[in-house]
């Protein structure tokens, strides 16, 4: 009797144990579906994007809709950017910026309200340096310790967002709109855009070997210290798109490599 009373007890723990693991599997199952069905849209959704800008197409309006964005352009397309799951998750909520009295604002209700926006040390983002020149417009996103910021030029905000879901901007002076996408940063253009449409500038190694993404300049001086020969320094990039024109570009280097 006890024999078969711990037969029982084995049996019914076993078909308890079996249907937990059945279920595991299904669980498992409907995750890897829900996964390749996110990164498929994520494709259909960058392949948009950047259909759209080799295009030259310009954003009529951005808005927040349940579940992610939708960017209406002029020709009456759209680009629907869901968040998280089907657009079930995330907050859409779409910054703009503005340049106001040389410092930037930013505005979360469509214009009805202006903040300035600061930097990670609680300093007003100026518009333009000290020399009177621009400080640099490019609103993109930067993750520093696991956490997205927007960043404006080269001065990192403290504007956090949340970097597991697209993200828009609206930047009001070069009339852009900006999204990321697994932190890859596409440039939008609305209508009257003082921006030209340059997205990237990337730096061609000169040999391919070549271990680092600089180029280096000699000089060679006598034991007078004085110059004896030069050795320049060459440098080659692709811009994208490709027939970006560059007749009226002005270029400057800029050390950020600490010795």
């Amino acid at each position: 009797m006890n024999k078969k009373f711990l037969s029982a007890i084995l049996f019914g723990a076993l078909m308890v144990s079996s249907t937990g693991t059945f279920v595991s599997c299904k669980d498992y199952d409907d995750d890897i579906d829900r996964i390749d069905k996110e990164l498929s849209e994520v494709k259909e959704t960058i392949a948009s994007l950047d259909s759209a800008i080799k295009a030259g197409k310009f954003v009529q309006s951005c808005n927040e809709v349940t579940g992610g964005y939708e960017l209406v352009f002029t020709d009456g397309s759209k680009i629907t950017i869901k968040n998280g799951t089907n657009g079930a998750d995330g907050t859409t909520v779409i910054p703009e910026f503005r340049v106001e009295g040389n410092y930037w604002q930013v505005s979360t209700d469509k214009g009805a309200t202006w903040v300035d926006v600061k930097d990670t040390e609680g300093n007003k983002v100026p518009a333009r340096g000290q020399d009177g020149e621009a400080a640099g417009s490019n609103v993109s996103w930067v993750t520093v310790d696991g956490v997205e910021y927007i960043k404006i030029g080269d001065k990192v905000t403290d504007l956090k967002q949340n970097n597991e879901f697209p993200n828009i901007a609206v930047d009001a002076e070069s009339k852009t709109v900006i999204v990321t996408i697994d932190g890859q940063n596409y440039t939008l253009l609305q209508e009257g855009s003082a921006f030209k449409g340059l997205q990237t500038v990337v730096y061609r190694k000169q040999t391919v070997n070549d271990a680092n993404d600089v180029c280096y300049a000699y000089n060679v001086y006598n034991t007078d210290n004085e110059l004896f020969a030069a050795v320049p320094a060459y440098a080659s990039f692709k811009v994208y798109p490709g027939d970006f024109s560059l007749d009226n570009a002005k270029f400057s280097f800029v050390d950020t490599y600490k010795l």
